[in-house]
């Protein structure tokens, strides 16, 4: 009975070292909220190496709400994200950027063109991160 048992510990043992292996480690979520007056915009996404997933709504007073999903990349401290939402009955598509600067997140800004029905940054390189839109790191609720 001992001898297998000891086989039985061995045998655990190297299973759960295998099962570690193959099981991909969860992301942790990251939440961030910008609130001023009635204006709210909420931000959370999970970066997978360097790949994002998430979600970013826009809800500003007396304006219809943006609600979508970001599907991006993080280079360096800055994200560059496809945002798919809809809005007054449509649905768009824009490229975001936001720029990590300690536990905020800071929506940055720059001139657009249209390029394949959604609208894009002429030039990544000139985005203006001086933005008022300054998303705190936040509870994920």
């Amino acid at each position: 009975m001992a001898v297998a048992l000891v086989v039985l510990v061995s045998c655990n043992g190297q299973s759960d070292q295998n099962s570690e292996k193959s099981t991909p480690v969860s992301q942790p979520l990251s939440c961030y909220t910008f609130v001023k007056g009635n204006d709210t915009i909420m931000l959370s996404f999970i970066v997978d190496q360097n790949a994002v997933k998430g979600d970013l709504t826009y809800n500003f007073f007396e304006k219809d709400d943006n609600r979508g999903t970001l599907d991006g990349t993080m280079h360096g401290d800055t994200l560059f994200a496809d945002y798919k939402f809809k809005s007054e009955g449509m649905t768009s598509e824009r490229e975001v950027a936001f720029l990590r600067r300690g536990d905020t997140m800071v929506e940055g800004f720059g001139e657009i063109k249209q390029e394949s029905g959604k609208s894009t940054f002429k030039n990544r390189k000139r985005l203006n991160f001086e933005s008022n839109l300054i998303l705190t790191r936040s509870d994920c609720k």
